[in-house]
Parts: structure tokens; C-alpha cells; sequence
């Protein structure tokens, strides 16, 4: 994932942030195992907010979690400052 955290597009200031976490357990193929959830809270009223608002397609990004053996799923979006403060005080 790069450093970049916010971006300027006409007159709005998006910033990237992550909207949903997960883990899977160590296995053959994990992104499997995550399609469910991630499907489910695109799903719900966090996830919609998300699709709707957000300056392009949400990205996941997969990383090796150590203490569990598993793996860390992070879903990030470019979102406009505000929409971005709506959905932390909302959602997280």
C-alpha cells in the first residue's frame, strides 16, 4: 500500500481510509475464506455508505499476521473529508 493518505480531485479533498479489517486463519488459499465476509459487509449499511461515496472502487490489501498465524485483510477508500468523518463517527 503506498503513503499516500489524501488526494485533491476538483474542489473535494479525499483521504484514504480503512473501512473494514478482518482476519483469515493460515490456509491454501485465504482469499477465499474472506469472500464471504467481505461480501456481506459491502452488503451492509457500513459497506453501501462506502460503494456509494467513494471516489473509486474500495481496495482490499492482504498482509501476513505473525501473531495468529493467518493473515490481516485491511479494505481501503478514498473518501471525501467528510464523508470520511461521517463514517468513522459512525461506523467505527
Amino acid at each position: 500500500m503506498s503513503t499516500l493518505t489524501h488526494r485533491i480531485v476538483g474542489n473535494d479533498i479525499y483521504q484514504r481510509v480503512v473501512v473494514y479489517e478482518l482476519t483469515a486463519a493460515d490456509s491454501e488459499d485465504p482469499d477465499l475464506h474472506i469472500a464471504e465476509p467481505l461480501y456481506k459487509w459491502e452488503k451492509s449499511d457500513a459497506g453501501q455508505f462506502v460503494m456509494n461515496n467513494a471516489l473509486e472502487p474500495p481496495k482490499w490489501h492482504r498482509q501476513m499476521d505473525y501473531q495468529l498465524y493467518g493473515y490481516r485483510y485491511c479494505v481501503t477508500a478514498w473518501l471525501r473529508s467528510q464523508d470520511a468523518t461521517y463514517f468513522c463517527l459512525r461506523w467505527r
